[in-house]
């Protein structure tokens, strides 16, 4: 990966003599062909690879380049330094930012920020706007429960919610131009309050089949949203302290239309 101009400008030059390499290879008359294709086409791997290497730089430093997914904490510091790139951002101007020397930088971009600490990667993190996700599960994890959790809203990424699937269910409503992302922070947020999407989102499931937990999530704010407006609309009867009716509420399990006759038995007896 290039991380700056001056490995920019080495690479580029890198090219243009293995392209060089290339033509007079080609040209090369005494040489067996067997050896002239091997050597050729060594050349075009490496010039392939390079090239690619210029090309991302290219489009990082233009901008084109505004997302990427890190899945792995392996792949945290190169997401780091496309981040910084994509900013516009030379090792000192950033360096500038973070209050340290030049040098340093290089040496943590160099080093895939091994020498880095977790304070320090939190720090060049948040100035980047670099946000990442990652799962875990323990020893004896088999793949048979998951639990889903955020510890705050800061880390919902709320781009990953079935927006679409939302808009044309009618969920949320885009006005004034405003993103697709605040409109579903702000659907949250109206519907139970700003801690609303974490303490939802820590539930456990049982199964190999977990569910899509941003869906979950969406279904979930939208079930209380439509529990509040039949609230509001004085569909709910008085309260009354009393378990005689459970019996009737079970039998209603085995009829195709459950959900619906269960929901209509509630609000009566509620």
């Amino acid at each position: 990966m290039i991380y700056n101009e001056r490995q920019f400008k080495i690479t580029s030059k890198q090219i243009e003599a293995l392209k060089n390499n290339l033509v007079e290879i080609a040209e090369e008359e005494a040489a067996p062909d067997w050896l002239k294709e091997a050597q050729i086409s060594a050349l075009k791997s490496q010039i392939s690879d390079l090239m690619a290497q210029v090309t991302e730089y290219e489009l990082l430093k233009e901008g084109k380049i505004k997302y990427t997914e890190c899945s792995d904490l392996n792949v945290l510091p190169k997401t780091l330094i496309r981040a910084r790139i994509s900013k516009g951002l030379s090792q000192k101007e950033f360096a500038e930012i973070l209050g340290m020397p030049q040098q340093q930088i290089q040496r943590y971009e160099a080093s895939n920020y091994m020498g880095a600490s977790l304070s320090k990667l939190i720090n060049i993190a948040s100035v980047l706007e670099v946000k990442f996700t990652e799962s875990w599960s323990g020893a004896n994890y088999k793949g048979a429960d998951s639990l889903f959790v955020w510890d705050e809203e800061n880390a919902v990424d709320w781009n990953k919610f079935p927006i679409k699937e939302m808009l044309k269910k009618g969920w949320i409503d885009i006005k004034n131009k405003i993103s697709p992302a605040l409109t579903v922070k702000e659907f949250f947020s109206n519907t139970a309050g700003p801690q609303f999407a974490t303490a939802l989102h820590r539930k456990k499931f049982h199964g190999k089949n977990t569910p899509n937990e941003y869906s979950l999530l969406a279904w979930q704010a939208r079930i209380i949203q439509k529990a509040r407006n039949t609230y509001e609309n004085h569909e709910i009867s008085e309260y009354e302290f009393s378990d005689h009716w459970v019996k009737d509420l079970v039998e209603l399990s085995v009829d195709e239309k459950a959900p619906l006759l269960v929901k209509e038995f509630l609000a009566k007896k509620a």
